[in-house]
């Protein structure tokens, strides 16, 4: 599983989402996974690897990381993002290509909002890029 978010402000280093997107465009089951009654369980939520992306489907940056400080403010969840040193930084047009396996719809591209997939990660993101270097090295 990991945490997807899309958000307006992915160059900061704090990352607002509104109280109300979160877990839009996730199941129900997985929703009731990571509540303690109707609260969101942080400590859960920060144990899940992060893709951070901004608003759109073309050169937009997506970046690997994790969530930590996640606090309730007013009507919003701030949380500090630390990218992952040794992950790329990806645009969304490749993140698009991933978007079946990683269980992202299209219309999330365009739309603020933190939802929870159920899927590994790295383990897709992996697969693609061994798939990528092989055919590379087939070419040459």
């Amino acid at each position: 599983m990991f945490n997807l978010i899309v958000s307006n402000n992915v160059r900061n280093e704090i990352v607002t989402v509104g109280a109300e997107r979160l877990f839009e465009y996730t199941t129900k089951e997985i929703i009731a996974k990571f509540r303690v009654g109707n609260v969101p369980d942080f400590s859960q939520l920060q144990q899940l690897p992060a893709l951070l992306m901004e608003e759109g489907t073309g050169d937009e940056l997506a970046r690997f990381g994790n969530i930590i400080n996640i606090k309730a403010d007013g009507r919003d969840y701030k949380f500090q993002f630390v990218p992952l040193p040794n992950m790329p930084v990806l645009t969304n047009q490749e993140i698009l290509g991933l978007s079946n396996s990683l269980q992202i719809d299209d219309f999330e591209f365009w739309r603020n909002h933190w939802a929870i997939k159920d899927v590994d990660l790295f383990k897709i993101y992996t697969w693609k890029n061994y798939i990528l270097i092989r055919a590379h090295l087939f070419l040459i």
